[in-house]
C-alpha cells in the first residue's frame, strides 16, 4: 500500500499580495507498486496529449497552458477515464480550503487559523481513505 500526500497553496493570508487563495490538501492512495506506476505512465502520457508537456513542477508549465480550463478539464476527464477501463485500484481524497472565507484581515490571526484548518484537512483525507485501506486489505485476506 503506497499513500502519497501534497499541499498546495500557502498559509498567508490570501490579502497578502503573491498568496493563494485557496489551500488544498490532496492524498492519493494506490494497492501496489504497480498500480502507482501505472497510474503515473497513464498521467504522463494524457499529459503529452492535451497539454502537449510532460507532467512537471505546476510554475513550470505554460500560463497559456495552465490558464486554460478546456485543457486541464479534458486532461482529467481522460486521465480518469482511462485508469477507470485499466481497473487499478486506486483512491483519491482532497481537501479544499478558501482562506478568504475565513480571514478577518489580523495577518497573525489569519495564518494560525489556516494552518488549524489545513491539519483538519489530514483528518478529513484520511477519514476517507481509511475505508478504502480496510477493503483493500480484507480483499487481499489481511483481514484487520
Amino acid at each position: 500500500m503506497i499513500i502519497i500526500s501534497d499541499e498546495s497553496g500557502c498559509h498567508g493570508a490570501s490579502y497578502k499580495r503573491g498568496s493563494s487563495q485557496s489551500y488544498i490538501t490532496s492524498m492519493v492512495c494506490f494497492a501496489t507498486n504497480d498500480s502507482m506506476t501505472d497510474f503515473v505512465s497513464t498521467a504522463k502520457n494524457i499529459s503529452r496529449q492535451h497539454l502537449t508537456t510532460r507532467l512537471r513542477k505546476w510554475s513550470d508549465i505554460p500560463s497559456a497552458i495552465k490558464n486554460d480550463p478546456a485543457r486541464l478539464g479534458n486532461f482529467i476527464d481522460d486521465l480518469f477515464l482511462t485508469l477507470q477501463n485499466n481497473k487499478r485500484f486506486f483512491v483519491f481524497s482532497f481537501f479544499l480550503l478558501n482562506k478568504k472565507e475565513i480571514e478577518t484581515g489580523h495577518r497573525n490571526n489569519d495564518i494560525q487559523q489556516i494552518k488549524l484548518l489545513s491539519k483538519d484537512g489530514y483528518s478529513y483525507c484520511l477519514k476517507r481513505i481509511f475505508p478504502f485501506i480496510r477493503k483493500l486489505n480484507y480483499v487481499l485476506g489481511n483481514y484487520m
